[in-house]
């Protein structure tokens, strides 16, 4: 195959899992042979379906078998394909199709409701290509087949239809209720669609019709959740998808009149401040919105902001009502010259408006170009500087701020052949500054272009935005040496009989029999060819070999599969050795869970909220032990899932455990209660059919129903702007059931605009009670006129009435507009500002307005040039004609500057009568020199004789040779051992012009090669510097130190027979050092028993050959148990191998269950008892069990279901009692005691 036979879509070769490079030769031109060594091949063996003949309703279930018939296997961790179905030429569904390994085949099936008429069924595999095959021509099958139609025919029609009440605004929720009838002589026994239609083609919803009978009528309720404008008419259609056959298909309509007006949208004006901005301000702009229509709509209303027809987003508001006016808010930053801002609202035609054509506005402002940066890329380069495939390239880029103004936070992106390869985050460049970036990439054989893109998101506005770009190009020589990654064994055990879920351990070495280190890869595990997981090896030099430990929770397989570097990322001289398949020799025992008993109580006068417990015991009557694991039983009410009870336990064949559940109960009428063991499936079982148990659960909850009796608000005159307004809302249950403890949440509306929600915690609240619920409100300036209280919100309880929840009253206030500047606008120091100095910053606030601010607090943001400084605060409101003065403290920091700014309500906390003045500049004309960080010497300590785990200091002494004091308390230095990023030194205080100062950091030796040792002053560039590319230092570091290997060699235990639960178990565990080098650091060894973690132990310190005991305690549980050990698990240090550092054993014997009992209650006296009297209660307590216990457990007394005390008991062996008393007074009624 030549490289025109290659698909499109697939960058370079596409999936080299089923291509094979011949050889790459560069005369001129590029020239590609590609030779196919293996592709699959997908067929469709077969289209079935579940019966001969069909009637018009019957679920009919298609199943397609899929077959590859190529020579590669089909991965689907490198290759996604599906599997499609299409009826009558319509897509109807897809799967995605998985691993298909030589010769295997899948069914997939699809269920469709027969309509009567001739049809064809299409299934068609990798329909867009997405694999090389040997045959694309034959991924379809087509079957063609016919349904009749009924005998007795049906004929349904729309009886009614019932529209709501009231007006209707666009975008309000609304519900229909639509009556339908069969006018046929045959029953529909199967779902149909009924839908709504405004205007006759628009669909509003539909619902599904679970059947009707011959003469039936059914009432449906139909919701249309966002009502349109314009609307002339609504229709109700009966089987809208023709699915029913019919004596008449043309009577399944029914139209009604039905209108909602439409609003308007205009844009009536922008506003910007400052008025006369500076390129790189921070603009200010309010977009005013009016409805001109004749409707209201409460559709959310967006805008559109476009700077030089680029987006800036606006904030938004919900709704806006005929002749409204609302103001939205925008910010961007000011770029030079001649500015083009267009606004407009419900840009995407979300509202339908009388015209559609008015939604846009456009002014034209002009910015001062001053002062701004110019952000461009000076020089790319790239390391090493020959390359060939598989090499690991490092790209550097210089990036210079040619122009007057430092540069704060852009990103730089590197793009690989136009395609994304890494982003680089700068906090800061000063002007005249550069510094250096880089990016790695895995290089492939051919010609490639490296962009670099300062400032990729437009985040700083320039003198110049056409120079951001760089582009180099550079040729990659095709891989002549090459890595080998070879399965050259696998190992497991347990081998024969097990439990379903126990663990088998796999090792699998890997050796790289190449000449070329492979770099990390993939390994994937496959459990029957079904692939079960996948793991991260790291590299593998030329020659060596690791151990790879797979864990696997057995159930019954025949086969493993291992597969290294499945999907070919890795090229190897030999690509057909990375596979290793091993039948497992498995007896594999499953548990099987079944219900033997399900009850509840209380069984009888149960209202709203009383809790009742549901009890479902579980037994185990499979062949398999179920080793310490969660059972799950869920619990549903007429097949609604209420929740989940559960317990941690083993449980052998024939034992049960009990498992409870608490519910609230609802309001309802219930017939039947049913628990499911293994709700979720989590266990593999003999037979997944068997775990439900149902029974009656007559039981009926009266509904109650909430409505709004009062809704008063104080106070109710004197009111301004700021005024701290409450509405209280009165809440009554008017239906017959109570509601207990639960959250009654109230909602609050002022002019249509939702405020929040008041609520009361807990409530009970029977029929005919009531409860008041508040919402504070901070009023806002304008023109309001009522208010509005929704009980239950948030619909967290069910009523029997579910419209009736609101109240309206009116809210008729006018709240004068107050209007804010800022006066003056001064700081101090005016003059010897120098680095670090404090420069206090004070605005004079004016309220020039008609209205007061009360008591509120007023946010004041201050800049310098463009950029935020931060924010101070008025407190307590600010009346007509008053002066409040705010002051923000600036730490000064190197550069050149012009002006302060001061923006009031700069968060538009406040309506006011003008938007516009809200701000005020005054000049700040200075220049603070910048700092210059160098590192003038590197040194480390100790210099010789350096073992792993040893601690080396490293000294850089730093320099400032700038012109101007660094001040910004905190220095940091970052440090690297040969590329490594190892942590930083720092040292708070300032640093004078020409002063050094010395940082230091430790670090603790890691064994191999070491070649040089690096620091870079400012790494994270905090500080401004006049030159940003100075900051770093590299010298040698010429250590060469071997690797440990750590293996646990050896695992004891203590006493080795006859254990029982709750005996103390010691454990010691043997740690050897087979590796070449010594280690005087430390790290961790961990204990599990049953892959759960039970203890950690500290090591220090292992030399060649060493071995150390390392023990730890646990207190038995009942069961088969297999204990684990790992050394150094998280590889805090480096080894030669890092796969062989952990052993487990599966103990030798079995630790017995003990199993309890309440084998006898007494009490005394046995008669004549009077409320108030003592009485004496007698439980015996005995093991019945195979175990003994030395454990402590508690055994608990109740009275008719309430707790009244518990006794602690400690020790039991088998067949073994106990007796304990209670004394407890006696009340009038029924006793019933439950231990």
């Amino acid at each position: 195959m030549v490289a025109k036979n290659l698909k499109t879509g697939k960058e370079y070769f596409g999936n080299l899992k089923n291509l094979g490079i011949l050889s790459l030769v560069v005369v001129g031109i590029l020239w590609l042979s590609v030779g196919v060594y293996a592709s699959p091949d997908l067929i469709i063996e077969d289209i079935s379906w579940n019966a001969t003949t069909i009637n018009e309703g019957d679920v009919v279930k298609f199943t397609a078998t899929i077959k590859n018939t190529g020579n590669d296997d089909l991965l689907s961790q490198c290759n996604w394909t599906s599997i499609d179905f299409f009826l009558d030429g319509n897509w109807v569904n897809s799967y995605g199709l998985g691993d298909l390994f030589v010769n295997d085949s899948k069914n997939f099936t699809w269920e469709w409701q027969a309509i009567s008429g001739n049809h064809n069924i299409t299934v068609s595999a990798d329909i867009n290509n997405n694999i090389f095959e040997s045959n694309e021509t034959n991924n379809n099958i087509t079957e063609y087949f016919s349904i009749s139609s009924p005998s007795l025919l049906s004929d349904l029609i729309i009886i009614d239809i019932i529209m709501p009440s009231g007006n209707v605004n666009d975008g309000d929720q609304i519900q229909f209720n639509v009556s339908i009838k069969n006018n046929g002589t045959g029953n529909v026994n199967y779902p149909f669609f009924v839908s709504l239609y405004a205007n006759g083609n628009l669909l509003i919803n539909n619902i599904n019709v679970n059947g009707i009978n011959a003469n039936e009528v059914k009432n449906v309720t139909i919701i249309w959740w966002n009502a349109m404008a314009g609307t002339n008419n609504i229709t109700a259609r009966a089987d809208d998808t023709n699915r029913v056959t019919e004596s008449n298909e043309t009577n399944n309509d029914k139209t009604i009149p039905f209108s909602i007006l439409f609003s308007d949208l205009i844009i009536e004006n922008i506003t910007y401040s400052p008025s006369s901005p500076n390129a790189g301000d921070l603009i200010s702009v309010n977009v005013t919105v009016k409805n001109i229509g004749n409707g209201n709509t409460t559709r959310g209303i967006y805008i559109n902001l476009y700077v030089n027809e680029q987006y800036v987003w606006c904030n938004s508001f919900g709704g806006i009502n005929a002749n409204e006016t609302k103001i939205a808010n925008c910010y961007f930053n000011a770029p030079c010259g001649n500015i083009s801002i267009t606004a407009i609202t419900d840009n995407w035609n979300s509202v339908p408006e009388l015209n559609e054509s008015n939604n846009d506005k456009t002014i034209i402002i002009n910015t001062t170009c001053v002062n701004v940066p110019d952000l461009i890329v000076t020089n790319i380069t790239f390391t090493p500087t020959s390359i060939e495939g598989g090499d690991i390239v490092t790209f550097n880029a210089t990036i210079k701020n040619n122009g007057s103004a430092n540069a704060n936070y852009f990103y730089v992106r590197f793009n690989h052949n136009g395609i994304f390869l890494s982003d680089y985050y700068i906090n800061n460049l000063a002007s005249g500054a550069s510094v250096i970036v880089s990016a790695q990439w895995t290089a492939t054989a051919g010609n490639h272009n490296i962009a670099v893109i300062a400032d990729v998101y437009d985040y700083v506005v320039e003198s110049n935005e056409t120079n951001n770009n760089k582009t180099q190009a550079l040729t990659v020589f095709p891989q002549t040496v090459f890595s080998d990654i070879v399965v050259e064994n696998v190992t497991f055990a347990p081998n024969g009989t097990v439990n379903a879920g126990q663990i088998i351990f796999f090792n699998v070495t890997l050796r790289n029999g190449g000449n070329k280190d492979t770099g990390n890869f993939v390994v994937g595990f496959y459990i029957d060819k079904n692939l079960v997981s996948t793991y991260n090896v790291g590299n593998i030099a030329s020659g060596a070999s690791t151990i790879l430990i797979i864990n696997w929770g057995a159930i019954n397989a025949t086969e493993v599969r291992i597969i290294a570097d499945p999907c070919n990322i890795i090229v190897e001289s030999n690509e057909s050795n990375n596979n290793k398949n091993l039948f497992l020799n498995l007896n594999v025992l499953y548990p099987d869970l079944i219900i033997t008993n399900l009850t509840f109580t209380p069984t009888e006068n149960i209202s709203s909220g009383t809790t009742v417990t549901f009890k479902a015991t579980v037994k185990n009557i499979g062949q398999g032990k179920i080793q310490n694991q969660y059972i799950n039983v869920g619990f549903l009410v007429d097949n609604t899932y209420l929740g989940r009870g559960y317990s941690y336990i083993t449980l052998a064949p024939g034992e049960s455990v009990n498992v409870t559940y608490y519910w609230k109960a609802q309001p309802g009428n219930y017939s039947n209660l049913t628990a499911k063991a293994d709700h979720w499936s989590y266990i593999t079982e003999s037979n997944e059919t068997n775990n439900d148990k149902t029974i009656p659960f007559s039981i009926n909850v009266p509904y109650p129903d909430l409505i709004i009796t009062n809704l008063t608000f104080t106070p109710t005159e004197n009111i301004s702007s700021g005024t701290q307004v409450t509405f209280t809302a009165t809440v009554k249950n008017i239906g017959q059931g109570k509601i207990q403890n639960k959250y009654i949440y109230v909602g609050f509306w002022v002019d249509n605009t939702y405020l929040g929600y008041g609520y009361l915690s807990y409530i009970t609240l029977a029929p005919g009670e009531s409860v008041t619920v508040t919402k504070t409100y901070i009023v806002t300036s304008g023109e309001h006129y009522n208010v509005t209280a929704k009980a239950d919100y948030y619909n967290h309880i069910t009523e029997s009435n579910e419209t009736n929840n609101n109240k309206t009253e009116n809210f008729l206030i006018n709240v004068p507009y107050p209007d804010l500047i800022v006066g003056n606008l001064t700081y101090a120091p005016q003059q010897g500002v120098t680095a670090g100095d404090s420069v206090a910053i004070t605005a004079t606030i004016k309220n020039i307005g008609a209205g007061d601010i009360l008591t509120q607090s007023i946010r004041v943001c201050f800049y310098l040039n463009a950029n935020y400084l931060g924010y101070s605060y008025i407190y307590n409101g600010i009346n007509i004609n008053e002066t409040k003065n705010v002051t923000l403290y600036w730490t000064a920091q190197s550069g050149n500057y012009s002006f302060f700014k001061a923006v009031v309500d700069c968060n538009n906390q406040y309506s006011e009568l003008n938007e516009g003045n809200n701000e005020k500049t005054t000049p700040f004309s200075i220049y603070i020199p910048h700092p210059d960080l160098t590192i003038t010497n590197l040194t480390y300590y100790p210099a010789e004789n350096i073992s792993a785990g040893d601690v080396v200091t490293f000294n850089a002494t730093i320099k400032n040779i700038g012109e101007g004091k660094v001040a910004t308390g905190h220095l940091y230095t970052g440090f690297w051992v040969d590329n490594v990023y190892v942590g930083y030194g720092h040292r708070y205080g300032y640093i004078d012009s020409n002063e050094s100062i010395t940082i230091t950091k430790t670090w603790t030796v890691t064994s191999g090669k070491h070649y040089n040792v690096k620091a870079k002053v400012d790494n994270w560039d905090n500080i401004q510097e006049s030159d940003e590319a100075n900051n770093e230092k590299t010298e040698k570091f010429n250590v060469s130190v071997p690797y440990p290997d750590f293996i646990v060699s050896n695992i004891s235990w203590s006493p080795t027979s006859r254990i029982d639960a709750g005996n103390t178990i010691k454990f010691n565990a043997t740690i050897k050092n087979i590796g070449e080098g010594n280690i005087t650091g430390c790290f961790y060894t961990y204990f599990y028993i049953d892959n759960s973690y039970i203890s950690g132990v500290y090591v220090c310190g292992l030399s060649v050959n060493q071995s150390k005991i390392v023990s730890t305690s646990w207190t038995a549980t009942p069961g088969d148990h297999t204990i684990k050990v790992v050394v150094d698990q998280y590889n805090y240090i480096s080894e030669s191998n890092e796969n062989n550092n952990e052993n487990s054993a599966v103990l030798p014997f079995s630790i017995k269950y003990p199993d309890f009992i309440v084998s006898n209650i007494s009490w005394s006296p046995t008669s004549g008892i009077d409320a108030g009297n003592t009485i004496k209660f007698n439980a015996t307590i005995k093991n019945i069990g195979e175990g003994n216990i030395t454990g402590c457990f508690y055994t608990y007394f109740y009275i008719d279901n309430s707790y009244i005390s518990g006794v602690y008991v400690c020790g039991l062996s088998v067949n073994q009692s106990k007796s304990y008393q209670l004394h407890g007074q006696q009340h009038p009624g029924i006793i019933l005691l439950r231990l």
